[in-house]
């Protein structure tokens, strides 16, 4: 009898396993496929990895307020030390940034000078005193040091169109020119600096994305017609000089061209850009734009091509 009990309790058992495996798997058969999307990214997930940024242009850097001495005679100033600034025209309690110029920015195509980069090295806050003024640092990423140039302190730039990310509507084609905090090559939740800013259409919350710029192959497998020769019967070349954007045509004696022995005609093809990600623009100045990584296939660097998204009609 109780050979008989436990039989039956495992037969049971047996039986329920059998019929929860065949009921999950019929109901993964009826689930529909889902492709991967693009992650959303919400406000919350990227305002933290704004950073506080400036830029000047050049002839702000000789006009600003700057640091001439600090508390004691000390090098660096600290979180409570006081420092001693001249050109300052304020009054008691003003708060002001900190900052120190750094790379100087540069269009990408014409090379004109675009404006100077404003690294955030803290705040503080006048005490009083003429020329030079007192003031006391409130607070630092860096240490503060002599000749470092003071502005009126404002809030970080986040703007109400972070919270509704789109495509800009006017046409933008511009490059990344430079990346912030010195990496060479950027990723997710990194910043980097465009050359198109608000005079080109561009406002915070505005997404670009981000293409390599196209490269030339040199096509050694299409077939050619033959080409014309005078003279000797020697063929003319079709050569590519890695130095120029088109083709030349050559006609004489084979041999060393610019570099690359030519013994049969060739042809240069240019391949498309390649899309590598997205940026979102949190921060504009009339010609510069700081904008940051929401996502990328790979490493995003200058010289990387930014312009409108490719918006994708939905699947019905």
């Amino acid at each position: 009898m109780y050979y008989t009990i436990i039989r039956t309790i495992t037969s049971l058992s047996l039986l329920a396993a059998v019929l929860t495996f065949s009921c999950a798997t019929a109901a993964d058969n009826m689930r529909p496929v889902i492709t991967p999307k693009t992650p959303h990214m919400h406000f919350k997930d990227y305002k933290s990895f704004i950073p506080k940024l400036h830029l000047l242009q050049a002839n702000q850097v000789n006009e600003l307020p700057y640091i001439v001495g600090i508390e004691e005679d000390t090098l660096m100033a600290t979180p409570g030390d006081l420092i001693y600034v001249r050109g300052l025209n304020s009054y008691r309690g003003r708060k002001y940034d900190i900052i120190r110029p750094d790379d100087r920015y540069y269009d990408h195509d014409t090379g004109e000078l675009l404006g100077i980069s404003g690294v955030h090295i803290g705040t503080a806050t006048t005490l009083g005193g003429d020329d030079p003024k007192t003031m006391r640092v409130e607070s630092i990423q860096v240490e503060v040091r002599r000749g470092d140039l003071l502005l009126p302190a404002r809030k970080s730039a986040l703007a109400k169109g972070l919270k509704h990310p789109k495509g800009p509507r006017h046409r933008v084609a511009g490059h990344v020119i430079d990346t912030i905090h010195g990496v060479i090559r950027a990723s997710h939740y990194e910043v980097v600096v465009i050359d198109r800013g608000s005079r080109d259409g561009l406002k915070p919350g505005d997404i670009l994305a981000v293409n390599s710029p196209s490269r030339q192959a040199v096509d050694q497998y299409t077939k050619h017609p033959p080409l014309p020769t005078s003279g000797d019967p020697i063929s003319a070349q079709v050569v590519y000089t890695p130095h120029e954007e088109f083709l030349e045509s050559y006609e004489g004696q084979k041999g060393n061209m610019g570099g690359i022995v030519v013994d049969t005609a060739v042809e240069v093809t240019r391949l498309p850009q390649e899309s590598i990600g997205h940026v979102l623009v949190f921060q504009t100045h009339e010609r510069v734009s700081f904008a940051m990584i929401t996502n990328a296939s790979r490493a995003i660097s200058v010289g990387h091509i930014v312009t409108n998204p490719i918006v994708r009609p939905p699947r019905h």
